[in-house]
C-alpha cells in the first residue's frame, strides 16, 4: 500500500548496517586502541613516521604514527586498524630525534596542514630526498 515507505525503511535499514559493517572494519573501538611503544625508521610523503611492530610469531605489520620523527622512540596509540597496516597518534616522545624543533605556527598539531614544521631544514631536505628516491626505486624502478 505504502511502496515508498517500504524502501525508505529498506534504506534505513541498509545504512545502518553498512555504518556498522564500515566501523568494525576500520576503526578500533575506545577501549580496545592498544598502546604501543615503537621505533620509528622512515617517513611517507604526507610526513607520518614509518615503524613496524611485531605482534609475535609471524605476525608484523606497519604503524603510521602522526607527528613522528626517523629515529625517535614513540609511544603511539592505534586509532585505525586495517589488515597490513595501522595508523596511530603519538601521545610521548620518548626518545625525540636531534631534528626535531619547534614548530613556528601555533596551531601545527591541531590542524594537520603543517606536516613538516616540527622538522628541521636539513632533515626536511635528506627526507624529502629519501622520500624521492624510493618512489623512483620501488614505483619507477630505478636503482
Amino acid at each position: 500500500m505504502y511502496p515508498k515507505a517500504g524502501l525508505l525503511f529498506v534504506f534505513a535499514v541498509w545504512i545502518f548496517w553498512y555504518t556498522q559493517k564500515m566501523k568494525c572494519r576500520t576503526h578500533v573501538e575506545e577501549n580496545a586502541r592498544p598502546l604501543l611503544e615503537l621505533e620509528i625508521t622512515n617517513l611517507t610523503n604526507e610526513g607520518d613516521g614509518v615503524a613496524r611492530y611485531d605482534a609475535g610469531g609471524s605476525s608484523s605489520f606497519v604503524v603510521f604514527v602522526r607527528g613522528a620523527l626517523p629515529g625517535e622512540r614513540v609511544r603511539a596509540r592505534v586509532a585505525l586498524r586495517k589488515k597490513n597496516y595501522a595508523r596511530a597518534e603519538t601521545l610521548e616522545i620518548v626518545t625525540p630525534s636531534p631534528h626535531r624543533v619547534v614548530p613556528l605556527c601555533p596551531h601545527a598539531d591541531s590542524c594537520g596542514s603543517c606536516a613538516w614544521q616540527h622538522f628541521d631544514y636539513a632533515g626536511q631536505l635528506a627526507a624529502k630526498a629519501n622520500i624521492l628516491r624510493e618512489a623512483l626505486r620501488r614505483i619507477g624502478g630505478y636503482n
